[in-house]
């Protein structure tokens, strides 16, 4: 069976949290080719409707190849107000979801040398109390 092939743009609405967000499922036998020239745009995005993942591309029987052109996989798509947290998107690889596209959330990891300086700032306050 030849893979459908997608091109133009798509915009996911996360508006309305984890049941009410836009979805496209995709039923089948066959591939879902995302190619290189489709573009995602995601709005809508609040606190209120952080369900900890989202499922744009749901799929059933279909896997997906390619990816968005301006999202490779593990890009940042949006980052959570107010936080650190970046939403990253999966092509497939997410755990409990095969096959699915899923923007997912990552905390940054603080690099081993800011904490080693917050460590020798914690060290110098202490010696300076005693």
């Amino acid at each position: 069976m030849n893979p459908l092939l997608m091109t133009g743009s798509m915009s996911f609405s996360l508006t309305g949290g984890l049941v009410n967000s836009s979805q496209l499922l995709v039923r089948g036998v066959g591939t879902l080719d995302l190619g290189t020239a489709l573009i995602l745009t995601v709005t809508g995005f609040t606190d209120a409707t952080d369900p900890g993942h989202f499922t744009p591309i749901a799929t059933q029987g279909t896997s997906v190849i390619g990816s968005f052109s301006n999202f490779a996989k593990g890009t940042t798509v949006f980052t959570k107000t107010g936080t650190t947290t970046n939403y990253v998107i999966n092509y497939g690889t997410f755990p409990g979801e095969p096959g699915n596209v899923v923007l997912s959330p990552v905390s940054p990891v603080p690099e081993p040398v800011a904490l080693l300086g917050l460590a020798a700032t914690a060290l110098h306050v202490r010696r300076r109390r005693a």
